[in-house]
């Protein structure tokens, strides 16, 4: 559940504003520029897609896979773009804009090895009970990793203005 809800976040946020994600696409430099409008399509509705086929227990084998795949390769743009120099892209993972970082790349990778882990126990027949909970703590897994990103992306806001961000009850 939490990596469909985070699939579709992504997903609604480039295509309802693709002229953004399409200059993220740009800056990443790592398609064709002629590419880059339907790569800025295709991506989104992958998203879409696969979060999707996570929801449906036929295809969840094959859709861990999938969304592995997705995280991974966001994971390859972002880590030859920081090889390159290049942090101060936007990931494009959806909200406000966040720079790619390391930090990113290994969410990305973690998020990954829960996937292919998934993907292994996935021939399981859970009870609905563990489904039902599965499903629960997936949205609390979603919703505290949004908040987190917010709260973050008002951090980066405070300080830029020269504003004072308490963590832990000091200044930054």
């Amino acid at each position: 559940m939490f990596t469909a809800l985070l699939l579709f976040h992504a997903a609604a946020h480039k295509l309802l504003d693709t002229a953004r994600f399409e200059g993220i696409l740009w800056d990443y430099r790592l398609a064709p520029e002629l590419a880059i409008p339907a790569v800025a399509l295709l991506l989104p509705l992958a998203e879409f897609a696969v979060g999707s086929a996570l929801l449906i227990p036929t295809f969840q084998d094959q859709a861990f896979m999938a969304a592995a795949a997705l995280l991974a390769l966001y994971a390859v743009a972002m880590g030859v773009n920081l090889v390159r120099g290049r942090s101060e892209i936007s990931c494009g993972c959806g909200g406000p804009p966040t720079p790619i970082s390391l930090a990113l790349v290994l969410r990305n990778l973690a998020l990954c090895t829960c996937l292919l882990s998934s993907a292994a126990l996935a021939s399981s027949q859970p009870s609905w009970l563990v489904i039902l909970a599965g499903a629960a703590a997936g949205c609390l897994a979603f919703v505290c990793v949004a908040a987190a990103g917010q709260a973050l992306a008002n951090r980066r806001r405070m300080v830029a203005r020269g504003g004072v961000a308490l963590v832990s009850g000091g200044r930054i």
